[in-house]
């Protein structure tokens, strides 16, 4: 996951490449099977590098990330995991769609909790 989220991280061409490939999914199906932190701290971070930079990714291919993202902003308790999702959520966030599916999942309290704790780096 770790070399996924690099690739992904260098150019929005090769995130492209690894979206198109089924990359989310792959992230998302390791996500809910692992019991080990890193690999979901490093999964969490994985997705979000595969949100990223411009142009936007098609939201087809990152939507399912969405439901990872929120899981995370409600369950964990590690700020750069924390961090992590909520970057992943903005870059996709310029999507008409991520914003009215965000909004049904009622998220924007947790975000609006956070940006209390100056440790948190929230976008």
């Amino acid at each position: 996951m770790w070399g996924l989220g690099n690739i992904a991280g260098d150019s929005s061409a090769f995130r492209d490449l690894i979206l198109g490939s089924g990359g989310v999914d792959a992230v998302i199906r390791t996500l809910e099977r692992t019991q080990k932190r890193t690999v979901f701290t490093n999964g969490i971070w994985a997705l979000s590098n595969l949100c990223r930079a411009k142009p936007i990714a098609q939201w087809s291919l990152v939507s399912r990330a969405v439901p990872s993202f929120c899981n995370a902003i409600k369950t964990e308790s590690d700020s750069q995991t924390l961090s992590d999702a909520a970057w992943g959520l903005y870059y996709i966030s310029e999507q008409t769609e991520c914003v009215k599916y965000l909004t049904s999942l009622e998220i924007i309290p947790y975000l609006i909790h956070y940006l209390r704790y100056a440790e948190i780096n929230l976008p």
